[in-house]
């Protein structure tokens, strides 16, 4: 009972068995021992995608594996609207019968301020539920019910990671330009103050920060409390991805104007932005072919080249090649 390690690698016997179910019951147990054991981690949020049906009580372990470094966050996407399905708010949502403040207190759940800050939102029903509640929250914000700034700063996070792609209404954007212009005609150190803070956070739902809203607030590394992980990742981030750019030798130069356009669209906008992806424990080939396909016949030999050579056809946003390299 008290032996992570057995519990982990017997639980992955039995998922690799077709008996998935009873090794997410191992998995689960391994990482409550050792929370902080990535392999435990990893392990389970894979998993995870291979039971139709996960236990009502997961929302305690789903928040453990989002506060894990290091493992793709977006793939705990499924067990995540489940368990958000099976509490009241959620199952009132999902049926049409959520008003503002219920919509505000579905996204007040840790278990969802943490999938909107570590994940992407890839189900289509979910997109379409967050999208009001996003819209419920900067309407409570411009008639100053001011909903808790940690919840905007989720949406926010989302916002910028998704390229802003959520459906945004007439209403919506002019409210966002109100708010904007407000901000805009604050000193920058008054911006990230009081209700300006919230502000801000709700025209981050909707906008990046750059052009006058961003001028004047500083370098990456200061303090700007609980808007810090926002600017770290619009300002920080967004200054390492140029600089790393510049390194990377060009093996040519798009001629015509076709090929300018779509080269400028992905410097631009590499979507999806990755947000973290498995950082596995080195292993030989067989082996991380048997983690990604664990339905494969146990018996059945695998080649083990070495060094190994692999060519990922159609590879689009190199989620894959990062996860397996």
């Amino acid at each position: 009972a008290g032996q992570p390690e057995a519990s982990y690698a017997l639980g992955l016997w039995l998922a690799q068995a077709g008996r998935a179910k009873d090794g997410l019951g191992l998995l689960r147990h391994a990482c409550r021992l050792n929370p902080t054991e990535r392999r435990y981690a990893v392990g389970l949020t894979d998993l995870l995608l291979l039971v139709e049906e996960p236990p009502a009580d997961l929302g305690d372990t789903l928040l453990t594996l989002y506060d894990t470094p290091r493992i793709d966050h977006t793939r705990l996407g499924p067990a995540t609207w489940r368990a958000l399905a099976q509490t009241a708010l959620g199952a009132e949502a999902l049926a049409g019968q959520a008003d503002d403040g219920q919509l505000l207190r579905l996204l007040a759940l840790p278990l969802t301020e943490a999938w909107l800050s570590r994940a992407l939102i890839i189900d289509a029903t979910w997109e379409r539920l967050l999208t009001s509640a996003r819209a419920a929250a900067l309407r409570s914000v411009e008639r100053g019910r001011h909903p808790a700034l940690r919840t905007l700063t989720a949406l926010a996070l989302h916002g910028w990671r998704s390229e802003y792609c959520w459906a945004e209404t007439p209403e919506e954007t002019a409210l966002v330009e109100g708010l904007t212009a407000r901000l805009v005609g604050q000193a920058p150190a008054a911006r990230v103050l009081g209700d300006n803070a919230i502000r801000l956070a709700a025209v981050l739902m909707y906008r990046p920060l750059q052009g006058a809203l961003g001028e004047g607030l500083g370098q990456p590394g200061e303090d700007w409390g609980p808007l810090t992980p926002l600017f770290w990742q619009q300002l920080g981030d967004l200054r390492r991805e140029r600089t790393l750019a510049e390194s990377i030798p060009t093996l040519d130069t798009p001629s015509g104007e076709a090929a300018r356009a779509v080269a400028a669209l992905y410097e631009e906008n590499p979507y999806p932005r990755h947000v973290t992806a498995h950082q596995r424990t080195p292993q030989r080939l067989p082996g991380l072919v048997r983690s990604l396909l664990p339905r494969l016949p146990a018996g059945e030999a695998l080649p083990d080249p070495s060094p190994a050579r692999v060519l990922l056809a159609g590879c689009g946003t190199g989620q894959q090649l990062l996860t397996s390299a």
